[in-house]
């Protein structure tokens, strides 16, 4: 299993690399850092990463998606983060290099922390769904989510997580009694009708 991960910006939050790693994310920034002070000038991650370590700051690496079929995965996640804008180091869009790895806890920890933060600021939201918006009308974009949701959707291993997720869930006397009030307070009437 290999992680397809972001470099985001520790200031802007905003996303400036996607990249696959078989060996981990924390071994793949200390790469990428190391690159940086060796050969600035290689490519524009380096710069970019370099132009941070000289401010004495470092990118924040969050990984997105594991998965078999990286290729896949990387080139998707570059033309999206293009599509909606994001200035992106990437020279290539992706699908170069090898396969293996799997996330940590701290890893998926932070990722959940950055995104907190980054959603803390209500533009921020507002901008994230603008963008999200915009991207499900165009056609091709929307077709590729919906396949890579069907295909998803279509695992074993992803059902049976969701239904242990389901479980647990409902386990909760608060959940219950949410859910089992809103059904009870809704007006059901209306879909009744739009039957007949």
């Amino acid at each position: 299993m290999n992680s397809i991960y972001v470099l985001v910006d520790p200031d802007t939050k905003e996303c400036r690399y996607v990249g696959k790693t078989s060996s981990g994310t924390k071994d793949r920034l200390r790469r990428h850092i190391k690159d940086a002070k060796r050969t600035p000038g290689a490519r524009k991650s380096c710069a970019w990463i370099a132009s941070l370590l000289r401010r004495g700051l470092s990118p924040e690496i969050i990984e997105i998606e594991q998965t078999d079929e990286w290729q896949d995965a990387e080139k998707f996640w570059i033309a999206y983060f293009r599509y909606i804008g994001a200035k992106l180091t990437n020279m290539r869009d992706g699908g170069c290099g090898v396969a293996g790895s799997r996330s940590t806890d701290d890893v998926r920890i932070k990722l959940s922390e950055a995104a907190r933060r980054q959603f803390s600021d209500p533009a921020a939201r507002i901008a994230a769904s603008r963008y999200a918006s915009d991207a499900w009308k165009d056609e091709k974009f929307a077709k590729i989510m919906r396949e890579k949701r069907r295909m998803t959707a279509a695992r074993a291993d992803f059902r049976e997580k969701q239904s242990l997720a389901r479980i647990e869930k409902w386990k909760d006397p608060e959940y219950r009694a949410k859910v089992m009030n809103g059904h009870a307070n809704a007006d059901h009437s209306g879909g009744a009708l739009r039957m007949w």
